[in-house]
């Protein structure tokens, strides 16, 4: 006890000196106040453009369907995290907050009913648990089936006019909500297509008319932008490609970062957006105008160098490189839930 209690007592002291070190100088040398002057006002930029990316990314999933695809361990599920925690957070704290008042004044504890109460009042629909008010449903819920016939509505159903004829119910819950679909690869890989086929002959019209049934947003991740079933790759609006992560998984840094003070409590993704699908299938680098600079005449080229940009996207559409950042502690989903699934108890 005396050891652990001398231990603190000299961090503290490191601190202090380090402290008294550092105000020292900021006091006497304005050459190191300037200097602090100038790496305050750096990271309060880079702050100001990540909150900017991340409300980019959160935006485009509120408005669009959306694909976002990349190899494992690059952030794609930390993107849908943040944006559900950027979405959602703030109303199921307030609904938290409220019902737990109320449960109170019946002596019930809220916080053993909150999946529950959820379950029935989601704010979005998933395939895994995100946190924050989530749904967890099977795609079959949402199938467009005849309640006498049991006739599903299709491609060709549409086309001749059928399903104008068909009794098909509602579920008006989920009216507004969005669905998000994690590892679409293994529910709906386009090397089983012929099967999904069969299974799924509905899903297809589902999700080109999920805004005009449901009021919804269809968002789905797989690993690579070709595993997706082929008849879904085109529903999207936008793309987005995870490129990487800070610290990155299992890596020497990832050790390091976790001794970092403040750093340590958040983690970094890099993405890739893409407005336009045939950039996302070809795997087209954001417009560059290095090189495209002389001095010698210097104004006439960056002008056309801006043509050129304009061109480049009037064929590929906008693509951009963003960097976004979230939490940990706003981290609620288990990126090893198919451990869960397969082996029955949760991964170590």
């Amino acid at each position: 006890m005396i050891q652990k209690n001398y231990k603190k007592i000299i961090k503290y002291i490191y601190i202090f000196l380090a402290v008294f070190i550092y105000v020292y100088f900021m006091i006497t040398s304005t050459i190191f106040l300037i200097i602090n002057l100038i790496i305050f006002l750096i990271i309060l930029f880079r702050m100001f453009v990540y909150w900017l990316n991340n409300n980019f990314i959160a935006k485009r999933m509120s408005l669009y369907n959306v694909h976002m695809f990349g190899k494992k361990g690059r952030g794609k599920d930390l993107s849908t995290q943040l944006v559900i925690v950027k979405r959602y957070a703030k109303t199921y704290r307030k609904i938290v907050k409220k019902q737990t008042k109320l449960f109170d004044k019946i002596g019930i504890n809220f916080s053993d009913y909150v999946d529950i109460y959820f379950h029935y009042f989601p704010l979005y629909l998933s395939n895994i648990d995100y946190g924050y008010g989530s749904r967890i449903i099977d795609l079959d819920e949402l199938k467009l089936i005849d309640k006498n016939t049991g006739d599903v509505v299709t491609y060709q159903s549409v086309m001749d006019g059928s399903y104008k004829k068909m009794h098909i119910e509602k579920i008006d819950m989920y009216e507004g909500l969005d669905l998000y679909i994690s590892d679409a690869q293994l529910g709906l890989p386009n090397t089983e297509h012929k099967d999904l086929d069969k299974i799924y002959p509905w899903l297809p019209v589902f999700i080109a008319l999920s805004r005009q049934l449901y009021n919804m947003n269809v968002i789905v991740n797989t690993q690579e932008y070709s595993r997706l079933w082929i008849k879904l790759r085109g529903q999207q609006d936008v793309y987005f490609k995870a490129l990487n992560t800070v610290p990155i998984n299992k890596s020497f840094t990832q050790r390091i970062w976790k001794k970092l003070p403040i750093l340590k409590n958040y983690m970094f993704v890099k993405l890739r957006y893409y407005e336009e699908q045939q950039s996302a299938e070809l795997n087209i680098l954001p417009f560059s105008a290095k090189g495209l600079v002389n001095e010698g005449m210097k104004h006439a080229v960056l002008s056309d160098g801006q043509s050129i940009k304009e061109q480049f996207e009037s064929t590929y559409g906008v693509i951009k490189d963003i960097t976004i950042v979230i939490k940990i502690s706003k981290i609620k989903y288990d990126s090893r839930i198919f451990h869960e699934y397969i082996f029955g108890y949760k991964a170590p």
